[in-house]
């Protein structure tokens, strides 16, 4: 490819063809250019790197779920309801039954006793 563009701007110092010639010429001889292993380098590491953000988003996103239905039973288990007879404060929700409840229904029994 080299020689091929080296003897088309010979000919054209020479005279032989005109610059319209050499430029159209030119053309077929050089292919676009590809891209080059730097480029093709960056491009997958900003791609890795937009997969990886991604994955710690999810990540952080269910961590903070975990932690609100945490949150959620901590909250539960501090709820006091006083023994009417013995007038002793005992815990509203045993632990059996807070751990068996859906993260759905400890939303709900938390907005529930808030409203209260």
């Amino acid at each position: 490819m080299e020689k091929d563009i080296k003897d088309l701007l010979d000919l054209n110092s020479r005279g032989i063809i005109s610059d319209q010639v050499l430029l159209e010429s030119l053309k077929k001889v050089v292919k676009p250019e590809q891209k080059d292993e730097r480029t093709t380098f960056i491009e997958e590491q900003n791609k890795k790197a937009r997969e990886v953000r991604e994955r710690i988003e999810k990540l952080d996103q269910k961590l903070d779920r975990e932690n609100e239905i945490n949150n959620n039973i901590n909250y539960l288990k501090g709820i006091n309801s006083f023994d009417k007879f013995e007038k002793v404060p005992t815990p509203k929700y045993n632990e059996d039954v807070l751990n068996s409840l859906s993260a759905y229904e400890l939303d709900s029994l938390v907005a529930k006793e808030q409203s209260r």
